[in-house]
């Protein structure tokens, strides 16, 4: 086991609001089970509520060449011995990930949903750069310790982002839990206002905080970037009473959410992405190549969206991205 893994697991263990409790190298599958299939699925971390009312199955994918094969663990042992709604699989990647494959695994998550697994991919480390995850998953296990990583805010972005931030008309309502489900987003409101239905649900909105993706060179609002949601279901091919599958933000959605819910605000929106995903705030005078594409874009919108320009902030996916 990699150095940064037990690291973690002793830290989540130390770090876990006193509510929970911690165990590490957990199985989920019955022992004959395993047996059977040759592989056994199995959580780095598993935090559990003493009242027994949540569980969360964790992995630690920090060098791996293929994450998504814990996915496929955890999704095949489902078939098997399905998860009750109480639980959710938790996967935090770290930016020493490739891209594709972090990518695939994020995706591989959509798949999982759609068995009836709550499952979430969220960032691990999201502001430490892939040569530094490297350095440290090397770096000896008692000189990790005082290194000084902030794994208190990896216990509360683990415990906060597979939570619903709140329930509205036969949805629940996420943040986006990683950068592919934010840029996702930010193609999806650009198709949709292509549409005429997008148009009349959008009408003309005000906005300061835009997502950037580089792979189009498209922007979109950050509040309808940073939010997902799954619809609301009341059972599943399991059996099991569950709140379903993840889908991406829509403006047809958007369109009914109610604006004077707190936790549906711009300026939640905007923190989230930095503090929780690792987006870079980036002042459109510091980037002369960004900014020449927000203008472009920003004046295609002009009939759907008030921008100021100069005041305009942009957050881009993180460097490792």
């Amino acid at each position: 086991m990699a150095n940064l893994t037990k690291f973690l697991q002793e830290e989540f263990q130390k770090n876990c609001p006193s509510a929970w409790e911690v165990k590490h190298e957990t199985h989920f599958l019955p022992e004959t089970i395993e047996r059977l299939l040759g592989y056994a699925p199995r959580a780095d971390v598993l935090l559990a509520k003493r009242d027994g009312s949540r569980r969360l199955w964790v992995e630690f994918e920090i060098s791996r060449a293929d994450p998504v094969a814990n996915h496929a663990k955890f999704a095949t042992g489902h078939l098997f011995a399905p998860l009750p709604p109480t639980d959710s699989f938790v996967s935090m990647v770290s930016s020493h990930i490739e891209k594709g494959r972090r990518n695939l695994a994020a995706n591989t998550i959509l798949l999982m949903r759609k068995v009836g697994i709550d499952a979430f991919q969220i960032p691990l480390l999201p502001t430490i750069a892939p040569v530094r995850i490297k350095q440290l998953n090397h770096t000896p296990l008692l000189t990790l310790f005082s290194v000084g990583l902030n794994v208190r805010a990896e216990v509360n972005r683990c415990l906060t982002l597979p939570q619903p931030l709140f329930r509205m008309n036969d949805h629940k309502i996420l943040f986006a839990s990683n950068v592919l489900e934010v840029l996702l987003n930010v193609e999806r409101w650009n198709h949709e206002l292509q549409t005429p239905g997008g148009k009349q649900l959008w009408g003309k909105r005000r906005g300061q905080y835009f997502v950037y993706s580089p792979a189009s060179g498209l922007f979109a609002p950050a509040k309808f970037c940073a939010f997902t949601a799954a619809e609301i279901e009341t059972s599943t091919k399991f059996d099991t009473s569950r709140e379903g599958v993840g889908e991406f933000m829509s403006l047809n959605l958007y369109a009914t959410l109610d604006e004077r819910e707190p936790r549906f605000d711009g300026n939640v929106a905007w923190r989230h992405l930095v503090k929780n995903l690792g987006f870079d705030r980036v002042a459109l005078s510091a980037s002369g190549q960004i900014e020449n594409l927000f203008q472009k874009w920003a004046e295609i919108q002009s009939d759907f969206l008030d921008v100021s320009t100069p005041k305009a902030i942009i957050l881009s996916p993180p460097a490792w991205d």
